[in-house]
This record gives structure tokens, C-alpha cells and sequence, in this order.
């Protein structure tokens, strides 16, 4: 390990050990060695630990962490009340289980950059801490006050009840999703006591929503996925999506901000940049 965990000079790790030693020390920043791949099913047949942030910065610099099972939080944003950045790690193949999430963070508010996680969720949810794929500060009043970026791809299945969540005791969260490929496969998507389950700009989500998605303040982005009803909580002036009306149906969704297309009209280039988007679907 070299470094001295300042931004100028941040540690460089290239072992297990000391990823999980210097992502703990508060205000310090992060560097992986290049090409670093972690088989946690090898590593820890039994059950994979979680990584609890609380560093400043950490830069995995393309780190591989697969086959993890998981019976809680695979990332942890701990007790560090200011901006926290994670950025250039590649989370796959993992299972959580038991009451967890892929994210969870207990003060809000932290960015996450050119990340990909992909793997299933088969937990549970109890009345107090959801099992999902992103809980932002819950039974914490910070998540109230803060924005939450993501500029990631998301691959993610999962059996249980929530894929998004921002509960943090009625208190209302922003999950922003910037720049982002997100594919979900779930039974049940909501956003039970949070203002909105996805808000994002210049990004794709599709797949399978379930029977409920909340979108919330949305521009130049594309919803191309089954959902039997898609509510906008909240939307501003800037606001715009298109939805594939083939595989969508809209509940008290304002016509002006929803733009409907059918499946070949959103694998149509020129149809997609007659509305003015940055990106279409593949």
C-alpha cells in the first residue's frame, strides 16, 4: 500500500485487507491498484461482507467484486455527514438475502460514478428497514435535505416487495439517477413514504416494474418497460419522458410531460431525435 489518504496523494490498495482498513478511516481517499477481481463466493463460501464507507473518496479504478451472498448491506455509507464519492467498481453476479440492500446509507448525501451492479434480491421487508435496491437515510432526518447522484448501470432482479426505496420515516428523498442504464425485473415497485422511487435525467430504464413506479421530477429520459401503472409524483418545468404505451399504462400522469411511443418508434433514431432526446433505446 502506498498513499498518504490525501486527495492529492490517496492510498493505493491492492489487497482485500486494505481495501476494507482505509475505506473505514473518515475523510480519507481511496484508490484501488488496477485490475483488481475479488470472487467472494471463494474468498467467503458462507456469507460475503459488506463495504461500510466512510472515507471521502474511493476510487475502485475498475474493481471486480463478484459472487457475493450477502445477508445484509453489500455498500454501507456510514456516519460521514458529508458528500462521500464511490466511483469505478463493478458489483456482479451478487445475492442479497435476509433484510438488505445493494445501497444503503444513513446520512445522505453521496455520489456514485460509473459503477455497474448487477445481481437479485430475494429478502424480505419488515415496517421498519426495507429490503430494496437503494435506501437513503432511514430513521434519519438528513435524507430530507439531500440529493443523491448515480450515474451507474443497474442490473438487478428481485423477488421481493421494493426495488427502490428512500424511506427515512416519512421524510421525503431524492434518488437521481444521471446518465444511467437501469434494468430491473421485479414483482412490486413502489415508493411507500419517500417522494419519489426513481428522478432522473438523460437515462433508460427498462424491463419489468410490476404493478407501481413513481417517477418523480424526470427530463430526457425513457421509461421502456412493463409497468401496469406508472404515477408521477412530482414533475417540473423541465420535466419530459417517453414511455413505450405498448408495455406502460400512466395513473394521473399530466399529458404534457409524458411523451407516448410505441416499440418501433423507440428503436427509430430519427423519431427519438425529433424529440429533441440525447439517447434512444438499443
Amino acid at each position: 500500500m502506498t498513499g498518504t489518504g490525501t486527495q492529492a496523494d490517496p492510498y493505493v490498495v491492492s489487497t482485500w485487507d486494505e481495501i476494507i482498513e482505509k475505506i473505514a478511516e473518515k475523510n480519507a481517499y481511496v484508490k484501488c491498484a488496477p485490475g483488481l477481481v475479488f470472487d467472494m463466493n471463494e474468498m467467503f463460501p458462507e456469507e460475503a461482507p459488506g463495504l461500510t464507507f466512510h472515507c471521502l473518496e474511493f476510487d475502485g479504478n475498475g474493481i471486480r467484486i463478484e459472487n457475493g451472498r450477502y445477508n445484509g448491506n453489500v455498500i454501507s455509507l456510514g456516519s460521514n455527514t458529508v458528500s462521500q464519492t464511490i466511483k469505478n467498481i463493478n458489483i456482479n453476479d451478487f445475492l442479497i438475502q435476509g433484510e438488505g440492500h445493494l445501497i444503503y446509507s444513513y446520512y445522505s448525501s453521496h455520489k456514485f460514478y460509473d459503477c455497474v451492479f448487477s445481481g437479485q434480491l430475494t429478502g424480505y421487508f419488515s415496517t421498519l428497514r426495507y429490503s430494496g435496491v437503494i435506501c437513503i437515510g432511514a430513521n434519519s432526518l438528513y435524507s430530507s435535505l439531500q440529493h443523491d447522484y448515480y450515474r451507474c448501470g443497474f442490473n438487478i432482479k428481485t423477488q421481493g416487495r421494493y426495488f427502490c426505496t428512500g424511506r427515512a420515516t416519512n421524510w421525503w428523498t431524492f434518488m437521481y439517477f444521471h446518465d444511467c442504464h437501469i434494468v430491473v425485473s421485479c414483482d412490486h415497485l413502489s415508493a411507500t413514504d419517500c417522494y419519489g422511487s426513481f428522478r432522473m435525467q438523460n437515462s433508460l430504464l427498462q424491463g419489468d416494474l410490476g404493478s407501481q413506479a413513481y417517477i418523480c421530477d424526470s427530463h430526457d429520459s425513457i421509461i421502456d418497460a412493463d409497468c401496469e401503472s406508472i404515477v408521477y409524483s412530482s414533475y417540473d418545468t423541465y420535466s419530459h419522458v417517453i414511455y413505450n404505451s405498448e408495455r406502460a399504462r400512466l395513473t394521473n400522469v399530466p399529458s404534457e410531460i409524458f411523451t407516448p411511443m410505441t416499440s418501433a418508434e423507440l428503436r427509430d433514431a430519427s423519431a427519438i431525435a425529433a424529440t429533441g432526446f440525447p439517447i434512444g433505446v438499443k
